[in-house]
């Protein structure tokens, strides 16, 4: 039975504490570390002085993981404006609470559902949920960055865990191509695994997006040996993807994932 209202994992400086970290279930797919928390459907970007309107040209999205909530995230946008990023939105959406089968059928802020933690090779994913409730909530806050007058390929999409996972499919099935998507300790779907190229929209146009991905050798909540494997089959429709394991982090952000994702942003969002 998965165990409830453990705290989810913080950032560490190097290492994430693997003890604790493998006594989180459900709530683990969580990392409290974000800027602005967006009941879902509203989108706040940038609040900076800084960022008046017609200041910013390109956006960043980011998503927690399963139990978190935006706030878990608040200090990532905070570290990229004090790197220069004051010229990107940040948007930070914190997700609708839905029924989590592996929590008992629990409510708590999920991308989609699922029914087993630790996530390895074996296991099942819900593709209907990952596209009906996470791609879709993603999809549609892309659209609304278009609609501001960001173009998609100044947008870039990330997360955590749950919200990597959603921002890799996003990135593969969004119809036009995005700047690129970062993910932290997340995983490809088996059917995505299976065949990458059926995920991608019929509508779609140009390349998919590259991806930065970062992933904890001793990661107990979604296993390395399940992780390692999903870069082959994003490159096997074209993608490019950075993959870095960690050693010795568990299911956490370490300060050199955060120090690569720094890098990776000046190269695909450049100032303008």
């Amino acid at each position: 039975m998965a165990e409830v209202g453990v705290p989810p994992p913080r950032r560490h400086n190097r290492v994430a504490n693997a003890a604790a970290v493998a006594a989180l279930v459900v709530v683990a797919f969580g990392l409290a570390t974000s800027l602005r928390s967006t009941a879902f459907a509203a989108v706040a970007p940038a609040s900076s002085a800084q960022r008046s309107a017609g200041a910013t040209t390109a956006r960043a999205i980011w998503l927690h993981g399963l139990g978190d909530t935006a706030e878990g995230w608040a200090f990532l946008p905070k570290l990229l404006e004090s790197k220069g990023f004051d010229y990107v939105d940040f948007v930070l959406p914190t997700a609708l609470s839905i029924p989590i089968t592996v929590n008992g059928g629990m409510y708590m802020p999920g991308w989609f559902d699922m029914d087993q933690i630790p996530y390895s090779s074996a296991s099942t994913d819900d593709r209907s949920s990952i596209e009906a409730i996470g791609v879709k909530q993603l999809t549609s806050l892309i659209q609304a960055a278009e609609a501001d007058g960001v173009p998609a390929d100044r947008v870039v999409v990330g997360g955590f865990s749950q919200g990597a996972c959603v921002a890799m499919m996003t990135g593969l099935s969004y119809p036009r191509t995005l700047a690129g998507v970062a993910s932290l300790s997340g995983w490809v779907p088996a059917y995505a695994r299976a065949d990458a190229a059926e995920v991608i929209a019929s509508e779609a146009s140009g390349p998919r997006p590259p991806v930065l991905w970062g992933h904890g050798e001793a990661d107990e909540i979604v296993k390395f040996e399940v992780a390692r494997v999903g870069p082959a089959a994003l490159r096997a429709v074209g993608m490019e993807v950075d993959f870095r394991g960690v050693p010795g982090l568990a299911h956490g952000v370490a300060e050199e994932e955060l120090e690569w994702l720094v890098e990776w942003l000046q190269q695909r969002l450049p100032r303008l």
